[in-house]
C-alpha cells in the first residue's frame, strides 16, 4: 500500500473518530450541576452518551433532556438541558444519508426546550445551514407552539442515487413512510413539500396549527425559488425539525 493511501485512510479514520466523540460534548455541563438530589445530575449526565449513539432512539435524547430540566429552575439547568436537545446524534454517513430525528411531537415536554434544532454531522447535505439554525435556536427557539403532526413526521430529505436514478442525480422524498407511501421521488422539492402538506390532512391527523405551519413553509420555499439540496434542511427547520 502506498504512503499516500495510508495517509488518506488515517485521515478518514481520524475524522470518523472525531465525529463519534460528539456524544461527550454535553456531559460536562450536566454533571457539574448542583441542582436536584445528591448525585442525580451525575447520573443523568452518565446517560447522555448512550442516547447520542447512532443506534439510539432519537426520542430518548429529548426524554433525558426533560429529566435534566426538571432538576431545578436555574439558568444553568435549562442551558444544560438545551445542550442535550441540540446535541449531535452519531450516525454512520457511509450507511445512511441523514441522521434519525424524533417523530414524537410531544417531546420535549418542557416548553423551554421546544423549538431547538439539533446539530447534524458535517457529512450531511445542507449541514451548514442546519447547524447555523441549531446555534440560533439555542437563543431564539423556533416556534413549535401548538403544533401536532400526530401520526407523521413531516420532514423531507435529499439523496443522490436513489433506485432508478443516476448515481449523481439528487432527488427529494418524504422521510416518513406513511407520508411517502405511493409517492415517487422528485427532482423538484416543491412536489414533495406539497405531498407532505397534503398528507398532514389526508392521513396524519395533524392539527390546524401544523397544517398552517406546513403551508407557510411551503410558500416560503416556493417564493425563494431554491431547488438545491439545502431546501430539505430549510423546510425541516421551518417546521421545527
Amino acid at each position: 500500500m502506498s504512503y499516500s493511501k495510508i495517509l488518506l485512510i488515517s485521515a478518514v479514520l481520524a475524522a470518523v473518530e472525531a465525529r463519534f466523540g460528539q456524544e461527550q460534548v454535553p456531559v460536562q455541563a450536566v454533571s457539574s450541576l448542583q441542582a436536584g438530589n445528591p448525585g442525580e445530575a451525575a447520573t443523568l449526565a452518565g446517560g447522555i452518551p448512550g442516547v447520542l449513539l447512532a443506534a439510539a432512539d432519537p426520542c430518548d435524547k429529548l426524554t433525558l433532556a426533560d429529566k435534566i430540566a426538571a432538576l431545578g429552575t436555574g439558568a444553568d439547568v435549562l442551558d444544560a438541558a438545551k445542550g442535550v436537545v441540540a446535541a449531535e446524534q452519531n450516525f454512520n454517513p457511509f450507511v445512511v444519508s441523514v441522521p434519525a430525528i424524533c417523530g414524537d411531537a410531544s417531546l420535549p415536554a418542557t416548553e423551554a426546550l421546544r423549538g431547538i434544532v439539533p446539530l447534524v454531522d458535517p457529512a450531511v447535505t445542507g449541514s451548514d445551514a442546519e447547524n447555523a439554525n441549531s446555534a440560533a435556536s439555542l437563543q431564539n427557539p423556533f416556534d413549535a407552539t401548538g403544533l401536532s403532526v400526530a401520526e407523521c413526521t413531516p420532514t423531507i430529505d435529499f439523496q443522490t442515487g436513489r433506485a432508478g436514478r443516476k448515481a449523481d442525480e439528487g432527488t427529494f422524498l418524504p422521510t416518513d413512510a406513511l407520508v411517502a407511501q405511493g409517492q415517487q421521488d422528485a427532482l423538484n422539492p416543491n412536489i414533495i413539500i406539497n405531498r407532505v402538506c397534503d398528507q398532514l390532512t389526508n392521513v396524519c391527523e395533524a392539527n390546524d396549527a401544523a397544517k398552517t405551519q406546513c403551508l407557510d413553509a411551503k410558500a416560503q420555499i416556493l417564493a425563494s425559488g431554491d431547488k438545491s439540496a439545502d431546501v430539505a434542511t430549510t423546510f425541516n427547520g421551518l417546521l421545527g425539525f
